[in-house]
């Protein structure tokens, strides 16, 4: 599962939360792209307007066409 910290990785801007049962959506962006990430609704949430840093394994990531919708990675 990715996760959140506050130094190194990837530079996320939260704009969103989303509490979802067991788990939480954290919508934001990376630079110009908007972004959606999934973590573990008992962890300690991000606020909106943080700066965050993702450590995603590349097994966990799914990329989709911003034009079609279509998963092509």
């Amino acid at each position: 599962m990715p996760t959140c910290t506050r130094r190194g990785g990837w530079p996320l801007k939260v704009e969103l939360l989303e509490m979802l049962g067991a788990e939480r959506l954290v919508y934001g962006r990376l630079g110009d792209a908007a972004f959606t990430l999934r973590i573990d609704g008992t962890l300690v949430p991000p606020k909106p307007g943080d700066m965050v840093s993702l450590h995603v394994e590349p097994h966990h990531l799914h990329w989709y066409d911003a034009d079609t919708g279509q998963r092509v990675g």
